[in-house]
């Protein structure tokens, strides 16, 4: 059974059985029928409901922080993040009247194993880099950072 969240401005530990908004409670059963008949899933882990309330919630924080700019430079590491970076900007948006530039970056490194836990370096390489952001203050958004 997935734990009930209510709460979106602190970081919500995941447990393997999932999460839900606590609104969410009563429909999880057709959730899970759902998933059942989908063979690309094997459950799910965060609910859409979950996923769009911390986004708005990372908005809010990142509005405050901002102390009333008008504007977001954001860096986004293709290529994982790019749905997150997007529905991340509009809430900005929502939230403070605030327009992102959106920039990006690819990266790729030699080896495509997954890095191991004693592996303290990966060369790096980037395939594509943004143009006329130095000197700008940026909000950079990665998938995963390892």
């Amino acid at each position: 059974m997935a734990i009930a969240v209510s709460h979106y401005n602190t970081v919500i530990d995941v447990p393997i059985e999932g999460v839900c908004d606590s609104s969410e409670i009563s429909q999880l059963s057709g959730i899970k029928s759902l998933i059942k008949n989908e063979p690309k899933l094997h459950s799910l882990l965060i609910s859409e409901r979950c996923i769009h309330n911390r986004i708005n919630a990372l908005a809010q924080d990142i509005v405050r922080d901002l102390n009333h700019s008008r504007h977001i430079d954001i860096l986004l590491v293709l290529t994982g993040s790019f749905i997150f970076t997007s529905d991340l900007s509009r809430a900005i948006f929502k939230h403070g009247g605030i327009n992102a530039s959106i920039h990006c970056i690819k990266t790729s490194v030699y080896d495509k194993t997954i890095k191991a836990s004693g592996e303290h370096y990966r060369a790096v390489t980037l395939e594509l880099s943004p143009k006329h952001i130095e000197g700008r203050d940026l909000l950079l958004v990665e998938d995963i950072a390892d």
